[in-house]
């Protein structure tokens, strides 16, 4: 009988223990936004995002942190990120939307606030998933 209320025991300690998410990247015009273990919203829910932004000098992705919130819209289609990275030098602001579940062909509104210009880049899931997170981190 004590194995068995041991057993039991474990069982309830296992099952209440929330699940460990993995870090969530997205590839935004080329840049790679990493969400330290951030799992999508189910539908018609939001969640804060805290990460980083992967340094890129060539196409002009900063280092810098990121936070926001991610939402998944009612009917479950598209998942809707507002970011703010902060880098060294200079803020940015992503207005992200995602289709889903493809995480394919997406869109980012993407404002600079040193130049003040706004511009549009794609937006999409970052494959391979195998690089997610990089192997360096800023």
């Amino acid at each position: 009988m004590p194995i068995l209320i041991a057993l039991v025991s474990l069982v309830v300690l296992l099952t209440s223990i929330p699940a460990m998410a993995a870090d969530f990247c997205l590839d935004l015009g080329g840049c790679k936004y990493v969400g330290k273990s951030f799992l999508k919203p189910t539908k018609g829910k939001c969640k804060p995002w805290q990460g980083y932004v992967r340094e890129d000098i060539g196409i002009g992705c900063p280092n810098g942190t990121t936070e926001g919130v991610a939402c998944v819209n009612a009917a479950g289609d598209t998942l809707r990120l507002s970011l703010t990275t902060t880098a060294p030098n200079d803020v940015f602001f992503d207005d992200v939307r995602i289709p889903l579940p493809a995480f394919e062909g997406g869109t980012d509104k993407f404002f600079q606030l040193s130049t003040g210009t706004p511009q549009s880049f794609t937006a999409k899931k970052w494959e391979p998933s195998s690089d997610c997170p990089p192997t360096s981190i800023p």
